[in-house]
């Protein structure tokens, strides 16, 4: 089974670029030239990232974020972008961004940067056993859905190389 990426991009023509490339890597990729069009695949399907334009019409990326957090929290966000500023990046990250990439950008950081997310997504959708090694008790005690999530964030922040208070 392939992995699903959701590439949102207005360019007709950079999109089948970045389609191609990303389909050589192994990858299945839905193209979505419109945040309206973008929305009804997510609706239907589940996809381990999102690359997103920044600019589009009639959405600004920043909004795009908002919205798909709201259908799924934990898709990891991929925005490319030729505007860049150090707001905007901050911007975007404090949004939910998993990463920014600037245009134009060399197809090995976008690969690297896709394989990543999608790693980081497989991550946070699996369960996490958090045992002693040779020790039957549990270090976290709690079997609750909420503390199921706990485990997961666990998992998933383990995976980086964050700091974490």
């Amino acid at each position: 089974m392939k992995t699903e990426i959701l590439l949102v991009e207005d360019d007709h023509t950079l999109a089948t670029s970045l389609q191609r490339v990303l389909e050589l890597e192994g990858f299945d990729v839905s193209i979505a030239v419109s945040v309206e069009i973008a929305f009804e695949h997510l609706a239907k399907h589940r996809y381990a990232t999102v690359l997103t334009d920044f600019k589009l019409p009639r959405l600004s990326g920043l909004e795009l974020v908002k919205r798909l957090q709201t259908l799924d929290a934990r898709v990891p966000i991929i925005f490319m972008t030729a505007h860049s500023t150090a707001d905007l990046t901050i911007a975007a990250t404090k949004q939910g961004a998993y990463d920014y990439l600037v245009k134009p950008f060399e197809m090995s950081a976008l690969l690297a940067s896709v394989k990543n997310a999608v790693k980081h997504r497989h991550l946070a959708l699996e369960p996490r056993q958090l045992r002693n090694q040779g020790n039957t008790l549990a270090t976290l005690v709690g079997t609750s859905p909420a503390m199921q999530k706990v485990y997961k964030e666990i998992g998933r922040v383990a995976a980086t190389n964050t700091s974490v208070l």
